[in-house]
């Protein structure tokens, strides 16, 4: 795709498709799989270990590292990251006023928006009654926030309540 960007995973998540999901049979042709798949960089170890057998095996080669690599730091040099202070650099004082725009929000409403998938629609369930409406949160995540959050660093400046939502849709969805 170029130099405007590269593909990071999610934390861990080559391991995870090689130790728990058996996607493929060694830790190599996982490496290989996801970097051919256009996978740039891995956020943990599992590419920066398995990596360099993969292409020693030929089940990748160097220009598909080498274009990994440079999708990578093409972006980090345009970015400023290897000229010098990085507070000095255009993006150097990025902070939380810049996340939580209201261009940020609505673009991360569109994602969600479109990302919606409706695998079956056993039984003319959808659309929804506007009559005799009755919807449950099942679960142990259904009422909390703290685990919408997960693992990663920053609080949210708009924790979403999965029940709090739904209730607050439905309720003025309903005639």
């Amino acid at each position: 795709m170029g130099p405007n960007r590269y593909i990071v995973s999610d934390c861990d998540s080559v391991g995870v498709l090689y130790e728990n999901q058996h996607y493929t049979a060694t830790p190599e042709e996982a490496a290989a799989a996801t970097i051919k798949a256009g996978l740039d960089l891995d956020c943990g170890p599992f590419l920066a270990i398995h990596t360099e057998n993969a292409v020693k095996g030929g089940l990748l080669n160097e220009e598909d590292v080498n274009m990994a690599l440079a999708n990578t730091i093409t972006v980090q040099m345009r970015l400023g990251l290897f000229d010098g202070e990085p507070s000095a650099q255009p993006f150097g004082n990025l902070g939380p006023r810049d996340v939580c725009t209201p261009a940020h929000q609505q673009l991360a409403l569109l994602a969600a928006q479109q990302g919606i998938v409706l695998l079956q629609n056993s039984g003319r369930t959808l659309p929804l009654s506007r009559t005799n409406l009755t919807v449950a949160a099942i679960g142990p995540n259904a009422d909390v926030t703290v685990t919408m959050i997960g693992n990663y660093a920053g609080m949210s400046s708009q924790i979403c309540n999965f029940f709090l939502n739904i209730y607050k849709i439905l309720s003025s969805f309903v005639m």
